[in-house]
């Protein structure tokens, strides 16, 4: 955060979206377990991507995730694009972010659907809060993944990704998740869905009952 007033602000917006999107499930979104595993992500970015230029986040839900990043790290990227199914989840993001979105596009929630997007470049819709859509092209130098658990094949999904990019997939291992329907049993599985050309970390970290799983390189 730059200041106290930019908290300020932050709070405000978030409060906001969830008094006006108060159906999509924000104690899934801010539980313990949830923020931790934001907490490592945002850390580990540090060292993977001092500048990951425009990053696709799919699975932005929200939108908590790139308020953390945009908030903490501005000067990293060019721009969030948040990716995802819950077009109802993306009108939330885009009032958590609305400073950011006017902030020459800084933020941009799109419902898509990431086995179907093509990761070079995609015309994207911007759900904005009152319902109304923005057609946007858009390339990425930067693809986050933390929600490849939910995709049937994450090896299929990490395939779609062209090659030079910066990737970054976090997934957890727990039985009880809600959706995870594609699982690692443990570190050495996910090395093995994401076969990165150059692996630059693979690690895992003790989140509630399960792991946080990580693997990040260039494909």
């Amino acid at each position: 955060m730059n200041n106290v007033l930019d908290l300020a602000h932050a709070l405000t917006a978030l409060t906001q979206g969830v008094l006006e999107f108060s159906d999509v499930n924000w104690m899934d979104a801010a539980s313990k377990d949830k923020m931790e595993s934001k907490a490592w992500l945002c850390e580990m970015l540090d060292d993977l991507a001092p500048y990951y230029g425009t990053a696709w986040l799919i699975g932005g839900w929200m939108g908590i995730l790139p308020l953390l990043l945009l908030t903490t790290k501005g000067d990293r990227s060019e721009r969030i694009v948040s990716i995802d199914l819950d077009e109802r989840a993306c009108g939330a993001a885009d009032i958590i972010l609305r400073k950011l979105v006017i902030a020459n596009w800084k933020f941009i929630g799109c419902p898509c659907d990431g086995m179907r997007i093509e990761y070079r470049s995609e015309n994207m819709n911007r759900i904005r809060a009152d319902g109304g859509a923005q057609n946007f092209r858009i390339s990425c130098n930067t693809v986050v993944n933390t929600s490849g658990k939910q995709f049937a094949d994450t090896k299929t999904w990490f395939w779609l990704i062209p090659g030079r990019k910066t990737a970054i997939i976090e997934v957890n291992t727990s039985p009880d998740a809600n959706g995870h329907i594609s699982r690692p049993k443990n570190l050495n599985e996910l090395c093995r869905q994401t076969p990165f050309k150059r692996l630059l970390f693979s690690g895992k970290t003790p989140v509630g009952n399960h792991l946080r799983l990580m693997t990040a390189g260039y494909t």
